[in-house]
């Protein structure tokens, strides 16, 4: 059995060394994680068995944040800062913080800038359409609309839009082309014998007898003589008796 020998405590048929006092019995060896900073540390444990578990990066051993400054559930190490509105042309999906960085379409059209409803085609947005006169030559065109609606209005041959005469020589507000004396003044348009001369461009003799005068020569006002009745040209006619009538035929 077992014995002592002076300080020391044999048992035979061991080959130890020698335990001298004070002395205890060995103990049986307890395995488990000896890393302090493992979250399933074992201060017991006598020897290490590869089992420790630790917390993810920037997380403890329950799961939770370390740093979490707005309490969102995301570290602080981890945030991401971007645009969080889903309707945001911008929008991150990666984002976890917003930083007013968001970017929206404008009313009526998609992040592309294309009409969201636009059902002639026209690149101008159905609640954008404006109905009116498109034709810039009416008098009643309108430089905003954007779809016609018919409703044009257009001046009279030969007057504009505020029923004044494009052309009037004579300013007697006969407009050129339908007065029978374009460059006398004739408001009352007096043509007597019906011949579309107005009778104050016919320049006569009133104590001249008509049946009696022969035509001598028809010329223009610079004294060239041409053939009768031609449009548009202020012609002078010379009689025998020496008058001269001024005459212009109007097409």
């Amino acid at each position: 059995g077992a014995y002592e020998f002076g300080s020391e405590f044999w048992i035979p048929g061991i080959t130890f060394e020698p335990i001298t006092y004070p002395w205890a019995w060995p103990i049986n060896n307890i395995f488990g994680c000896t890393d302090a900073t493992a979250c399933n540390y074992d201060p017991n444990a006598t020897d290490d068995d590869n089992t420790c578990v630790y917390s993810e990066d920037f997380y403890d051993c329950d799961g939770n944040c370390i740093n979490d400054t707005d309490g969102d559930e995301i570290c602080d190490e981890l945030e991401l800062v971007g645009c969080t509105d889903t309707t945001a042309c911008n929008y991150d999906p990666n984002a976890t913080d917003d930083d007013s960085t968001c970017l929206y379409a404008e009313d009526y059209y998609d992040c592309d800038g294309n009409c969201i409803n636009d059902t002639d085609g026209d690149e101008i947005c159905d609640e954008l359409e404006l109905a009116g006169c498109t034709d810039v030559a009416a008098c009643n065109y309108d430089p905003n609309a954007t779809d016609d609606d018919s409703t044009c209005l257009y001046a009279e041959d030969y007057y504009d839009c505020d029923g004044n005469c494009i052309n009037d020589i004579d300013e007697d507000e006969i407009c050129d082309e339908l007065d029978n004396c374009e460059d006398v003044f004739n408001p009352n348009q007096e043509d007597l014998d019906n011949n579309g001369v107005g009778d104050d461009c016919e320049i006569t003799n009133i104590f001249e007898n008509n049946s009696n005068k022969k035509l001598v020569k028809i010329t223009d006002l610079v004294g060239r003589v041409i053939e009768s009745n031609q449009l548009n040209l202020i012609e002078l006619y010379f009689y025998d008796d020496g008058t001269i009538v001024k005459k212009i035929i109007i097409n």
